[in-house]
């Protein structure tokens, strides 16, 4: 699964794309028009979470997740997952459940 970097891709998901909130995650999603088989993820992570090792550990915890679960990020699409504070403390159990939740959900309503 490809990653989200750019400001103007990001800008894109934020500005049209459809927003799905549960507890401390949020996900946004746009359809690509342009490569209908392409899957393609972003994490944001505030300032809010602590200093850049904080905000990066929680980073690599949420990006493989999605690395090791490319099924939640149907192709054709671009995400954004977004957490707040209280991820921090979850285990990757947990998160994962919550993460894979987040995205059935999304799926269901957002598609």
């Amino acid at each position: 699964m490809a990653r989200i970097t750019r400001s103007p891709e990001i800008r894109r998901i934020f500005e049209g794309g459809k927003r799905l909130s549960r507890g401390p995650l949020t996900v946004l999603g746009i359809r690509r028009s342009d490569a209908p088989q392409i899957r393609r993820a972003g994490v944001i992570v505030g300032r809010k979470f602590g200093g850049a090792v904080e905000r990066n550990r929680i980073k690599r915890r949420l990006r493989e997740i999605l690395r090791t679960h490319p099924e939640f990020v149907p192709p054709g699409w671009d995400w954004l997952l977004l957490p707040r504070s209280p991820v921090q403390s979850w285990t990757s159990a947990t998160l994962n459940q919550r993460i894979a939740a987040l995205f059935v959900e999304w799926t269901k309503t957002c598609v």
